[in-house]
């Protein structure tokens, strides 16, 4: 027995030296080049990362026209006891909740995404269980999207415990149901990646279009590549050169209504931002947008 382990561990050895550290090193090189999309790669010129990319975008672009509605629901006659107003103090709460519980912009993206696709498809939601459904639709993305997600009774706390863990275990269930489990988006946060906008008042001001009306009717990448050349003018870069329009698809004139209101929504918002983002106050908002560039 003893004479065959020794063999056994002899084969091995002998094994393991004919493999090079030359061999091993250049096979991890190689799978990380197939397997890591780097932003960078569009300037480093490299014509299939170029094209991976490029399908990247356009899946991304094909999504959000399959899962976003882009209507304003609460305009018609679909929930006659909500206004814009009530959602608007029910995101702001969620993002509350996103900073007490240490949660990612994009999980309050994507709970964003379920509360307007739950309200889009039932009529005459009351206004007496608009919190639950709000918590509930985090307490789902962050089951989607962190890696410790949110514990029922964590939902039951935040709301002063107006809702036991029970009722948003079954607010969880009724809101899947009615999404078809279809909670897998891309949000504007994404398409600000994509676009190589990794300025921080780029989020903070995606993070406020999840509040307006324009948020409805917008898709996420036109939010994103909007807030994009908002910030470049803001911090004094070119608002919106050839480069931009081929990577986002969309012209200065198509987003220039768009750029419009989020500087409104600067205006409104840029003296008191979030703890978070106070190091934006120095940054004033634009006085009008270029008719043209």
């Amino acid at each position: 027995m003893t004479e065959l382990s020794t063999r056994s561990r002899t084969r091995s050895r002998q094994a393991l030296s004919n493999i090079s550290n030359n061999e091993l090193v250049s096979t991890v090189t190689k799978t990380k080049t197939q397997t890591i999309l780097k932003r960078s790669s569009f300037r480093k010129g490299k014509p299939n990362q170029e094209l991976e990319q490029y399908d990247v975008y356009k899946n991304m672009r094909f999504n959000e026209l399959r899962y976003y509605r882009c209507e304003d629901y609460m305009t018609s006659t679909l929930q006659a006891h909500l206004c814009h107003s009530m959602r608007t103090m029910l995101v702001a709460w969620l993002v509350e909740v996103m900073e007490e519980f240490k949660l990612s912009s994009q999980t309050l993206h994507i709970a964003v995404y379920i509360l307007d696709g739950f309200l889009a498809r039932h009529f005459n939601v009351k206004p007496c269980i608009l919190q639950l459904i709000g918590i509930t639709c985090m307490f789902i993305a962050a089951k989607y999207e962190e890696i410790h997600p949110l514990d029922p009774k964590d939902c039951s706390y935040i709301t002063d415990y107006t809702y036991t863990a029970q009722q948003v275990l079954s607010m969880e269930q009724r809101i899947l149901v009615t999404m078809q489990f279809r909670i897998s988006v891309v949000t504007s946060i994404e398409f600000r990646h994509r676009f190589q906008c990794e300025h921080p008042l780029v989020e903070y001001l995606l993070e406020l279009t999840l509040r307006e009306p324009m948020c409805l009717v917008h898709k996420p990448s036109e939010l994103a590549a909007a807030a994009c050349a908002y910030v470049r003018a803001a911090i004094g870069q070119s608002i919106w050169p050839s480069s931009m329009q081929s990577r986002t698809g969309y012209t200065f004139g198509a987003l220039r209504g768009l750029l419009e209101e989020i500087r409104n929504l600067h205006w409104r918002n840029f003296k008191v931002p979030a703890a978070r983002y106070s190091q934006l106050a120095e940054i004033l908002p634009l006085a009008s947008i270029p008719s043209s560039i």
